[in-house]
């Protein structure tokens, strides 16, 4: 009996020292999609051990390796898709309105009741328009400046830009930068093969890399991943920078 109360001491001892390893070299990742599976192994045919969802905290034991990230999770090694998570807080899709709490997925589940280009269109028809008489001046005095067209002194683009540009809605805008806090290491490259630069860069699932995106009168190139369709992660160089750009929405247009 005490050879076997001390074997079971022994084991718990070595479990105890491998729980320490894992948690000393993890580090805390967020769920930044609204439900992601965890495998049994890094792949797609593994069985689903379990589900997690938008805001839960995992603990990251091994990097990214071939689009997947090894957790550990009820007690074993598991693995989620890295597309979805990321080592930034501020990129989770939670934050809080007084005292009221809610998930901004709820806001994007709206979508669903209704087409969001139908809400674009109608915004504008409800703006000033051409009257019949000014579309016929328009076509036959090509001196008139462009502002003469529009009311209310709003910013106008050329009619050329107008039909270069798609409005696919209002997203959620996060910022990261390439050092290991955002990214797990430091100095990659973009998931596309280039090289990160502010002002150009932007992370966001659910179109090809090389989509233009324009937001807030910045035309970004989507070459990085990280984060799901409707959710940008604009690129900084520096950390603080992206610390300070917070949690904001913006509409985004779709440069054809």
């Amino acid at each position: 009996m005490k050879k076997t109360n001390h074997v079971v001491r022994v084991l718990a001892s070595i479990a105890s020292f491998i729980i320490f390893s894992v948690s000393a070299q993890a580090s805390t990742g967020y769920v930044i999609i609204e439900e992601l599976n965890v495998r049994s192994e890094p792949s797609t045919d593994a069985e689903v051990v379990d589900k997690l969802h938008a805001g839960d905290e995992v603990m990251i034991t091994y990097g990214s390796d071939d689009g997947w990230t090894e957790i550990y999770y009820g007690g074993d090694c598991c693995y989620v898709s890295s597309e979805f998570i990321s080592l930034d807080s501020s990129s989770v899709m939670r934050e809080k309105s007084g005292d009221d709490e809610y998930d901004e997925y709820d806001e994007y589940d709206e979508y669903d009741e209704y087409d969001e280009y139908d809400e674009y269109r109608e915004s504008d028809a409800d703006r000033d328009r051409y009257d019949d008489d000014e579309d016929e001046d328009r076509s036959g005095d090509s001196n008139r400046s462009e502002e003469e067209y529009f009311t209310d002194g709003e910013e106008t683009e050329s009619a050329q830009a107008s039909d270069n540009l798609q409005y696919l809605g209002e997203f959620t805008l996060t910022a990261y930068c390439n050092c290991a806090a955002c990214c797990g290491t430091a100095g990659n490259m973009t998931a596309s093969g280039t090289w990160p630069v502010q002002g150009v860069t932007v992370a966001m699932g659910g179109v090809d890399f090389g989509t233009q995106l324009m937001i807030n009168g910045t035309v970004y190139t989507v070459e990085d991943r990280g984060t799901p369709y409707g959710h940008v992660d604009i690129y900084f160089d520096n950390h603080d920078d992206a610390l300070a750009f917070g949690m904001q929405s913006a509409d985004v247009y779709l440069v054809q």
